[in-house]
């Protein structure tokens, strides 16, 4: 039997959805945020709609560039048999690997990607991201009403760009054979040197050393003094590590090998990967703070095969797929009618039936400024990210 991939604790007073779509623009880590468990339930259910009525042809390849795992191979197997789809895919370390294949002009005309909530204005200035045609994803409507809402980062101006497909907290991943961590910190004790990951993956990484020194409070705006102090501080991880994977693939590896007893920070569905592969690997969020993320799928100017990319885009947010990639990725769901169908390994990831209670001590993560004369931009974000790995 799969081991339950999180170890959550309660979490206090809840946000209402206004706050919450606040945060969205701009986010701070929370400080003092102890492991949660709750109970989810279902509150409302939805009729299931059906499969997308286009004359348009469904097959041929789709060329995928995002996270490993987010194409979801397994899951949507049968669908791709029943209408002879292909996915052809190009996994990324980072998100900035996507901007640079797409802005980089790398020839290859992917059609589907996916984009970090703190993403969408970096991506809609820079013509990564079009306009979808949600009447060709019936399913959309079933999604949770906050993911669908507008001045949000999936939807802006009228127009839908994004359809969060997956959302979850980061965490503090660790070997439960060995170790069994509360804190980042105590992955510093002296018998630990060299058993440590980090993965290459700025946006978790920065946010999590600000938090570690203290300056939570003030993301995603740090000056360039305080991002200094922040990398700082990582580097006495760094110190302890047996080095910097290059995805989350990799560091997965690292963990069934046993090179590493835990991770700082880290995503979720490594543990499931790895207990997949007979590691006792757990997640827990550690009490110095942690934060979600919520990914959506987008399709940028280079899709040859948009018909089909909507329809595997309407597929994922089916209930039945949806419960399948919450089980696969250690994630949950965007429609309340796939709650009842979760394994019940993920199914107390989140409370379901007060979601505010975990966006007011997990929030989501958003990137600096493009410019600022004050604080730190996102260009400084990535030197210094550099620097650090290069150090």
């Amino acid at each position: 039997m799969r081991k339950h991939p999180y170890n959550f604790g309660k979490l206090g007073s809840p946000i209402n959805r206004r706050a919450f779509l606040k945060m969205m623009g701009a986010t701070t880590m929370a400080a003092g945020l102890h492991p949660l468990l709750s109970a989810c339930t279902q509150t409302e259910t939805t009729s299931q709609p059906a499969a997308p009525d286009t004359e348009e042809k469904i097959g041929g390849n789709i060329d995928f560039l995002s996270w490993e795992g987010y194409d979801l191979l397994n899951e949507t197997q049968a669908w791709k048999d029943k209408y002879g789809v292909e996915m052809a895919s190009t996994y990324i370390g980072s998100m900035e690997d996507t901007q640079a294949k797409l802005v980089g002009g790398a020839g290859v005309g992917y059609d589907l990607i996916s984009y970090n909530q703190g993403y969408d204005d970096l991506y809609l200035k820079l013509n990564i991201l079009t306009p979808l045609e949600v009447e060709k994803i019936p399913n959309y409507q079933s999604l949770m009403p906050l993911w669908r809402e507008k001045d949000t980062p999936w939807v802006k101006d009228g127009k839908v760009h994004g359809i969060p497909f997956t959302w979850g907290p980061y965490t503090l991943t660790y070997n439960a054979d060995e170790i069994q961590p509360e804190s980042f910190f105590e992955l510093l004790e002296p018998k630990w040197k060299g058993r440590i990951g980090i993965v290459d993956d700025m946006l978790i990484a920065v946010p999590t050393a600000a938090a570690l020194a203290g300056l939570g409070d003030k993301l995603p705006n740090l000056t360039k003094e305080e991002l200094q102090q922040s990398m700082d501080t990582m580097q006495q991880f760094k110190a302890q590590a047996r080095g910097i994977a290059p995805s989350y693939g990799e560091l997965t590896s690292m963990f069934v090998a046993g090179e590493i007893v835990a991770s700082i920070p880290c995503w979720g569905a490594v543990a499931i990967w790895a207990q997949d592969q007979g590691a006792n690997i757990q997640n827990i969020l550690p009490s110095e703070g942690g934060f979600c993320y919520v990914d959506a799928y987008a399709i940028p100017p280079t899709s040859d095969n948009r018909a089909t990319t909507l329809a595997f885009i309407n597929e994922v947010l089916t209930k039945e797929i949806q419960a399948a990639q919450a089980l696969s990725l250690a994630a949950c769901v965007v429609r309340e009618d796939a709650v009842p169908l979760l394994d019940a390994s993920v199914k107390n990831l989140v409370p379901y039936d007060n979601l505010d209670m975990i966006w007011e001590k997990a929030p989501f993560t958003d990137l600096p400024p493009q410019e600022s004369d004050t604080y730190a931009t996102y260009a400084d974000w990535i030197a210094a990210w550099e620097a650090f790995k290069a150090s």
